[in-house]
């Protein structure tokens, strides 16, 4: 069940990371942000982005640990330099107080595997390289303040998480997937199970973390936590 938040993390953002900033950008002087976070604690829980009904990322939580979720787009959203143009991510996900797990997570949807990848604009690489370059941004904005920074270093696991949920297969099967791509792609989803596929990338490696892409062709495709 989702619970009311008790998380220890909550002033890093609230005042230890305007504080940070502040000199660069004045509007953030003498101010304390709201933090807009949950605790989850549930078996499985899923996530919805609000802009967005069709996009959620769905979670699975063997050990009922306490999640702290911190809706991240809406708390830089309230952050005028932040809000306009700066790439961010849906939520992240911490683990506060066994420390195990942080999880940066951002979701989208699609009709079919394959479009992930297609250009769209200011991206060659698709909606799958701009969500990249959301979680990045996002963990750099936390990074670049020394006690948040201190703070990630102390989780076991940090993981930049790519959650897509692909609307064909959920109505139509794995028997509509007929080119190789798709089902080459399906069969690396398979594979890697609730962990996700895990790729290489040096800008967040550098920073910590590992890049994981979960694809969801239906609400039982949950990542482990």
């Amino acid at each position: 069940m989702m619970l009311m938040s008790n998380c220890n993390n909550v002033s890093l953002l609230s005042e230890e990371l305007p504080r940070h900033y502040e000199n660069k950008y004045t509007s953030l002087r003498n101010r304390t942000l709201s933090v807009p976070i949950a605790t989850y604690n549930e078996k499985t829980f899923t996530l919805t982005d609000t802009k967005n009904g069709n996009s959620e990322a769905h979670f699975a939580n063997p050990n009922c640990k306490e999640f702290c979720v911190i809706d991240f787009e809406a708390y830089l959203g309230q952050i005028k330099p932040f809000s306009n143009g700066v790439k961010r991510c849906d939520f992240i996900l911490v683990d506060d107080k066994g420390k195990s797990t942080l999880v940066f997570n951002e979701m989208t949807s699609s009709l079919a595997i394959e479009n992930i990848s297609k250009p769209i604009t200011g991206f060659e690489g698709g909606k799958i390289e701009k969500m990249r370059e959301q979680l990045a941004s996002s963990v750099k904005i936390l990074n670049n303040v020394s006690k948040i920074r201190q703070y990630m270093a102390t989780f076991s696991e940090k993981v930049c998480l790519r959650s897509i949920k692909v609307s064909e297969f959920s109505k139509k099967g794995i028997i509509s997937a007929v080119d190789a791509f798709r089902k080459n792609l399906y069969e690396q989803a398979r594979v890697a199970g609730s962990k996700g596929i895990k790729e290489s990338n040096k800008e967040l490696e550098d920073l910590g973390f590992t890049l994981t892409t979960l694809y969801q062709f239906n609400s039982t495709d949950s990542f482990s936590l």
